[in-house]
């Protein structure tokens, strides 16, 4: 279960605190290379106060092929079916609107 971060955890002493575990993909941005061509990285963030961590802040750029290994990764591994990913899109993949829907559908599927 994940726990989105409440503002006002400065307040309160760690010994009070809850767990959390805060992801969020953001910043889409499309690169242009010579070796692999036009694609896009999201950025992923997390934010946590858990034990399991050993970081408790950090950003990293992933692309999509990333998150569907992931999810292939943890339908091998687990006994709980993971999220869909939507298939990968091929028209309009660069524009403005799908790159935020895909950013959405990304976070949801970490945070699930």
């Amino acid at each position: 279960m994940i726990n989105i971060m409440d503002k006002h955890h400065d307040n309160i002493s760690p010994d009070e605190q809850k767990e959390y575990i805060h992801v969020q993909v953001s910043n889409p941005t499309i690169h242009n290379t010579h070796d692999e061509g036009r694609f896009t990285t999201y950025q992923v963030t997390l934010k946590t106060n858990s034990l399991s961590f050993g970081l408790k802040y950090s950003v990293v750029d992933r692309r999509y092929s990333d998150f569907t290994w992931l999810r292939r990764a943890l339908a091998r591994t687990c006994d709980v079916k993971p999220p869909s990913l939507p298939f990968p899109g091929i028209i309009g993949t660069f524009r403005k609107r799908y790159l935020e829907e895909r950013q959405q559908i990304l976070t949801d599927f970490l945070q699930k």
